[in-house]
């Protein structure tokens, strides 16, 4: 094996014209498929990024009733990675011929961080203690003379209609009161981009809380993020079973899922495979794998007559080391040794001219994207780490290996006579199988009575048989043919 490995690298130095055609092609195909790969691999996480952008970066919401005592139960679960707590809400009394309340939630550090609250700011920054509030865009609209910086003070209580404590998103009814409880003064530290419907007496503010602030009896609004995004569809219910939940009348809890994000990260729930969410996400999958099947298919039909070029000028060579004891393994492998010495200077600068040529694609695409991604939204992040070169690698191996081996085959099933015969012929020719002959001698067989023998007795014995049977088929006809000359004399 190294005498082979040592012959095919004599042969590519000593073959250099070929040997650089083979690598251009070989730089072509890795340099394309580096760029599909990047290409594919940053629509993925872009696509990923939006869906974070506009729902959050969370796994399952514990929907409905849970309040600040069943905390220590949720947080102590193993699996929980996070938990994003965002209050109820508190409605405060302002002076507005407009609106005459501002409703209020307050929401943790972690809710802060992975919810998408924090991109509709306009202005400003997220509260990061709790007396600091952001306050949607309408309050400024029709308050300027306040600003980011400024305090407020402001009554705390509840909307009460003839005993009836109202929600704060309720509409306006005839004849309610606001009880007052407590008075509070915060710092506006933001503008949020947010607005309320008519409908909706009230202007919307959110602002920050402490977990250690949380009351038992508190009602708040519970997401989750799980160690392993794998487990959420099995431990979420499984937390609300610990929390004392009723199951309703279809046999589930109240449970909320973020299903895009979770689908694209091919977590789908066990027995209720979603055809829409599955197609969604395997988009990404599909149009690579067919991608990818028709960039290596096309480069080996360009490649492998490259290699059979090479193979060709060799096959004499071969032949001798057929005869003197090489295999054909090892006919096939010295070929395809020649695909992979040639593939290592090519797979690098291919992988590199990819990366830069993706690189320049994402940043046309952001320039000319602007209308479509403006204010918050992100634009697209170039991406390419192991999840596009190790694709890229594997499929450049492939298809040098597939080009390698159409000709490795072809000169492996050769006999040593007939290498050695069409070496001058630079054309491989077809040999029949003898299937049957293999099966009652052997390999040895095969050996002890090569094809060409076999096919030249075979014509031979056809010959002799045709003149021995012709002159016995003809005497006849021709006597046959003469009985009506006969006959007329």
């Amino acid at each position: 094996m190294k005498i082979l490995r040592e012959y095919t690298l004599d042969f590519i130095r000593r073959n250099k014209r070929t040997s650089c055609a083979i690598m251009i092609a070989l730089y072509l195909a890795s340099t394309f498929l580096s760029a599909l790969c990047g290409f594919i691999n940053t629509m993925w996480k872009d696509t990923t990024t939006l869906t974070v952008f506009k729902s959050g970066d969370w796994h399952g919401e514990l929907f409905g009733e849970a309040f600040g005592r069943d905390l220590p139960l949720i947080k102590g679960y193993s699996t929980v990675d996070s938990v994003l707590i965002k209050g109820d809400f508190i409605t405060a009394d302002i002076e507005d011929p407009r609106r005459e309340y501002l409703s209020l939630r307050c929401a943790n550090a972690a809710y802060w961080k992975h919810m998408p609250e924090k991109n509709e700011l306009t202005d400003g920054r997220i509260p990061a203690a709790s007396n600091e509030i952001v306050i949607s865009k309408q309050y400024f609209e029709n308050h300027p003379e306040l600003k980011i910086g400024d305090t407020i003070t402001l009554p705390m209580g509840e909307r009460v209609k003839d005993g009836t404590v109202l929600q704060a998103t309720e509409p306006l009814r005839s004849g309610e009161t606001f009880t007052k409880k407590e008075e509070r003064t915060f710092t506006i530290v933001g503008i949020l981009d947010a607005a309320t419907p008519s409908s909706v007496p009230s202007y919307y503010a959110m602002g920050y809380m402490e977990d250690a602030d949380i009351r038992p009896e508190e009602s708040i609004t519970v997401y989750l993020r799980f160690r392993s995004i794998g487990d959420t569809y099995k431990d979420l219910p499984k937390i609300a079973a610990l929390m004392g939940w009723e199951k309703d009348e279809y046999g589930d809890y109240n449970l909320e899922y973020n299903t895009d994000y979770l689908s694209q990260h091919f977590v789908f729930p066990k027995g209720q495979f979603q055809m829409d969410n599955a197609l969604e996400a395997l988009a990404f999958p599909i149009m690579f794998l067919f991608l990818a099947v028709l960039v290596v298919g096309l480069f080996v039909l360009i490649i492998q007559n490259a290699f059979s070029l090479s193979a060709n000028s060799r096959i004499t060579q071969l032949g001798i080391l057929a005869s003197i004891g090489a295999s054909p393994r090892q006919i096939r492998q010295s070929v395809i040794w020649e695909g992979l010495f040639l593939m290592l200077l090519p797979l690098p600068a291919g992988l590199a001219t990819g990366w830069f040529l993706d690189n320049l694609l994402i940043q046309y695409v952001n320039s000319i994207n602007d209308a479509a991604r403006s204010g918050n939204i992100p634009k697209v992040t170039f991406s390419y780490g192991l999840p596009s070169i190790l694709p890229a690698i594997l499929l450049t191996l492939i298809t040098v290996w597939f080009s390698a081996r159409i000709p490795a085959r072809k000169i492996a099933r050769l006999t040593p006579i007939e290498a050695i015969r069409q070496g001058g012929n630079g054309n491989i020719k077809k040999t029949r199988s003898r299937h049957i002959l293999s099966r009652f001698f052997g390999i040895e067989g095969d050996q002890f009575i090569p094809m060409s023998t076999l096919d030249s007795i075979s014509e031979t014995f056809r010959e002799s048989l045709k003149n021995k049977i012709s002159p016995r088929i003809s005497c006849p006809v021709q006597y046959i043919g003469s009985v009506p000359v006969l006959l007329l004399d």
